[in-house]
């Protein structure tokens, strides 16, 4: 009899043991389930967002990505569409909240990390936005658009000398280039470090010794900073180079006339207006200017212009 009862309770306790690991095992399995009807939900609900982006229903995408986003809170994804969508209607700090979380969710992203730069230089937190640029070019070190990008953001932060920094590290990267250089250059003049400047454009000169414009640029630059003989140098390489290029003598008679040499400017401009390639609206332009300017300039300035009307159908 007790053998019976003992049997019984033995019985009695394996179905209990099995009823609770089943309950146990269909919790897990609910909780799997669930999770991956979620995930399902999320993906297609973000590609119903997307449709309604790309045939401008803008109201009708944020509701989507909203809903995406309470399916999945760390979709990423949908924070970064949610922040491009206010940004285009103008509401700015709540581009910038999503923008910001996106970024949080997923740091290596770089692409909602350039949005959120964006973002933060459009409402004026410009060392911030220094920041996320710097960690922009970290993760993507061999791109100089992102460095042109980090620059662009010094200049913003009114940091100038580290903008130079960046444009050097282009240069190494990538070698000389006009853009670069003379980005550097604009920089450097607004700074006051005329010298510098000039060794960047030098640097051009150096690298594409036969484009005469960059002599052109040295000589303007010399010109107006007091450096007369070094403006008369490359102005006179301009015309050894580029013969043909009636501008070059405007130019000169330009530099000689600023130092008062008035009959050396005088044939300088005659020859220039007996070029056929200088158009005649930059002759009447050139005329206007010389003989509207004080007769001090040219003490005979109605010959002058006589002289060099002779010049403008020819």
């Amino acid at each position: 009899m007790v053998y019976r009862n003992l049997s019984i309770l033995l019985l009695i306790i394996v179905i209990a043991l099995g009823s609770c690991k089943s309950t146990q095992t269909g919790g897990k399995s609910s909780g799997k389930e669930k999770l991956q009807r979620d995930s399902q939900d999320n993906a297609s609900v973000f590609i119903e967002a997307n449709k309604e982006k790309i045939i401008g229903n803008y109201d009708e995408a944020i509701k989507l990505f909203n809903k995406s986003l309470d399916l999945d809170p760390t979709d990423a994804a949908s924070m970064y569409e949610l922040a491009k969508l206010y940004a285009r209607q103008q509401k700015i700090n709540e581009a910038l909240n999503y923008s910001r979380s996106s970024t949080e969710t997923d740091p290596e992203n770089v692409y909602y990390l350039l949005l959120y730069g964006s973002l933060l230089q459009a409402v004026e937190k410009y060392s911030e936005a220094t920041d996320v640029f710097e960690k922009v070019v970290l993760l993507k070190p061999g791109n100089p658009d992102y460095y042109n990008q980090l620059a662009v953001a010094y200049l913003y932060a009114d940091k100038p000398m580290e903008a130079i920094k960046v444009y050097d590290q282009i240069e190494k990267k990538a070698g000389i280039t006009e853009e670069y250089i003379m980005r550097k250059q604009s920089i450097y003049i607004q700074e006051g470090k005329i010298n510098k400047a000039i060794e960047e454009v030098e640097k051009l000169i150096a690298f594409f010794p036969n484009e005469s414009k960059y002599y052109a640029i040295l000589a303007e630059m010399c010109l107006e900073n007091g450096m007369e003989d070094k403006a008369l140098e490359a102005y006179r390489k301009i015309a050894l180079m580029d013969p043909d290029n009636p501008y070059i003598h405007i130019s000169l008679a330009d530099y000689y006339k600023k130092n008062g040499e008035e009959e050396k400017a005088f044939d300088e401009l005659k020859t220039g207006f007996a070029n056929p390639n200088l158009e005649i609206d930059s002759k009447i332009q050139i005329l206007i200017r010389y003989y509207t300017v004080n007769s001090a300039v040219f003490p005979h300035s109605h010959l002058a212009f006589k002289g060099c009307f002779l010049f403008i159908n020819d």
